[in-house]
């Protein structure tokens, strides 16, 4: 699986910026601990400052690659044409922020981006980077439709889990501190509605996948 994290302007004054919102880790180091937790899959990463330069990452890595993490910073307010890329490309991305917007300036709480992309996390620090990269690890496994009939043996050895799917629903998580102190710690959204129950159950047919937890 080949994943690209694209970051937007003035994240690369992670751990010299605002140190009380996005923390005193640099990006770079961070960087490092995800693909030492997850080494079985390609993380590659970019940053710009600059509007255009997002927009071409977008384009050329939108139709090759499996699934990009976006963190567009302000342009995640302003932007109709990272916006519009996000929906035109093939890949399917992840909306990120390391502070909960929806605790800050009134501003902040519309983003343009999130309608095109499968989800948005928000508020986790530099942790939402990795909650969205788990989103893309779940999709490792592949599902198929279990058809009537025909119960027993044939399985090639394959392990059938009948799983009941709520995938795509709109869920807000959010908390507090310890003893309920402090401000939100942030939320996850999925934006798509809830999928019709399936006429036939599912099954996960599990092979030789390895999750690092």
């Amino acid at each position: 699986m080949k994943l690209i994290i694209i970051n937007g302007p003035n994240l690369n004054l992670l751990g010299v910026r605002e140190k009380e919102v996005y923390g005193n880790q640099s990006f770079e180091d961070y960087l490092e601990v995800l693909q030492k937790k997850y080494p079985t899959i390609s993380i590659e990463y970019y940053q710009s400052n600059v509007e255009g330069e997002l927009i071409n990452e977008l384009q050329e890595k939108g139709f090759i690659y499996d699934g990009i993490i976006i963190n567009a910073g302000g342009y995640t307010h302003t932007s109709v044409a990272i916006a519009d890329t996000i929906k035109a490309i093939k890949a399917p991305c992840v909306e990120v922020h390391i502070s909960n917007i929806f605790a800050r300036e009134d501003f902040r709480h519309v983003s343009y981006l999130g309608k095109n992309c499968v989800g948005s996390i928000s508020g986790f620090g530099l942790k939402s980077y990795d909650l969205a990269i788990e989103y893309f690890v779940s999709q490792i496994f592949f599902f198929s439709r279990k058809r009537g009939g025909g119960g027993g043996g044939g399985g090639g050895g394959q392990t059938k889990l009948k799983l009941e799917v709520w995938g795509g629903f709109k869920r807000g998580v959010s908390g507090r501190g310890p003893g309920g102190r402090g401000p939100p710690r942030g939320k996850i959204f999925y934006s798509t509605p809830p999928p019709p129950p399936p006429s036939t159950p599912l099954v996960c047919r599990v092979g030789f996948i390895k999750k690092n937890i």
